[in-house]
């Protein structure tokens, strides 16, 4: 009798080990997956993917109207629908670069938008270097984008100046970070093919015309050299005076 119990005792003592052990190579092995993930799920995020459909329906005043960005109208057309932008995005984000990718698709074919690398200075992180094509750096309307303007078209003059707000060139960014000495400043500074970018089925052809299927190819030696300066320091309010509070070196506009 005691050899039974004897023997029935150190076979649940085996039993109890090796779940016991197995317990523990699950646990590791379930630590080790939730790690994967974890990285993953770090790596995934640096990854941005964004986009958006305009969609629009045309009247013109007479058959075959010309247009601008919009493209013009076939002949003996004068009402029409459109998909006017179709944007798909993607950012990459790290530290001190950022790499994007934009990509216009229509019912008139598909092209390219934006396509650039930038990178920050590591020291005071406030001069960064943008390579590719990218907004132009003049004016407001230029930096907005189609998706938040009021009006399905920029304004005129931008259409004209600047056909596809966009072109290919080289740009430096100097904005300091917040707490630093001039805080709100943010000054751009390129240099362009001048050129711009080719939409399919658009009035938009550049200054040449000569296209790929990327867009427009740089056919000659000059270029354009572009600059915008902003400053964001002032508060401003609703009413119409400038004040200085009396504990404070702030500065608002009423």
């Amino acid at each position: 009798m005691k050899n039974i119990f004897l023997n029935v005792f150190v076979l649940l003592s085996f039993n109890g080990t090796f779940f016991s052990q197995n317990s523990k190579s699950a646990d590791s092995s379930i630590q080790k997956k939730i790690e994967k993930l974890e990285e993953f799920e770090k790596k995934a995020s640096k990854i941005k993917v964004t986009g958006w459909v305009q969609a629009q329906f045309q009247i013109a005043e007479s058959r075959g109207q010309n247009s601008y960005d919009g493209g013009n109208f076939a002949t003996g057309q004068f009402d029409r629908f459109m998909i006017r932008r179709g944007r798909v995005k993607f950012t990459y984000s790290q530290n001190l670069s950022q790499y994007v990718l934009q990509m216009n698709a229509t019912e008139r074919g598909v092209n390219l938008v934006e396509i650039f690398a930038k990178v920050t200075d590591p020291w005071t992180k406030s001069v960064s270097l943008t390579s590719g094509v990218m907004n132009r750096p003049f004016g407001f309307e230029i930096q907005q984008s189609s998706a938040d303007r009021e009006t399905p078209e920029r304004s005129r003059y931008v259409q004209m100046l600047l056909p596809n707000e966009r072109d290919l060139g080289v740009m430096s960014t100097f904005q300091p970070l917040k707490g630093k000495k001039l805080f709100g400043l943010k000054l751009e500074a390129g240099i362009f093919s001048g050129n711009g970018i080719y939409v399919p089925g658009t009035g938009s052809t550049g200054t040449t015309g000569n296209t790929t299927a990327a867009g427009l190819i740089d056919t000659d030696n000059f270029k354009d050299i572009m600059a915008r300066l902003r400053e964001k320091k002032l508060d401003c309010r609703k009413s119409g005076r400038i004040y200085r509070e009396k504990s404070s070196e702030n500065i608002f506009c009423r």
